[in-house]
C-alpha cells in the first residue's frame, strides 16, 4: 500500500497483491480509494487498511477497509 499524486487533483491509495512468498502478483497497481498515509495490518488471511481522507472540506477523517486474501473488499 502507498499513496501518490498521479492524479494532480487528489492523493490516492494504491496497492498490489503480495502473498506470503513475497512475489508481487499484480502487474499493475490497484486503486483502493482516494486518500493518503495508508497502513496495513493482517491476520494471515484478511487485511485491514487504514488511511486518511477528506470526507468533509474542513477536516481529515480516518477510513478503514477490510480486504480478503484476493484483495476484494469485504
Amino acid at each position: 500500500m502507498w499513496s501518490d499524486m498521479r492524479d494532480p487533483h487528489q492523493s490516492n491509495v494504491f496497492g498490489v497483491h503480495v502473498p506470503s512468498g513475497g512475489a508481487v502478483v499484480d502487474k499493475t497497481s490497484v486503486l483502493i480509494a482516494p486518500g493518503w498515509n495508508p497502513v496495513v495490518a493482517g491476520d494471515g488471511t484478511n487485511y485491514l487498511i487504514v488511511y486518511a481522507d477528506h470526507y468533509s472540506a474542513d477536516s481529515s477523517d480516518l477510513v478503514a477497509r477490510r480486504l480478503g486474501p484476493d484483495g476484494t473488499l469485504l
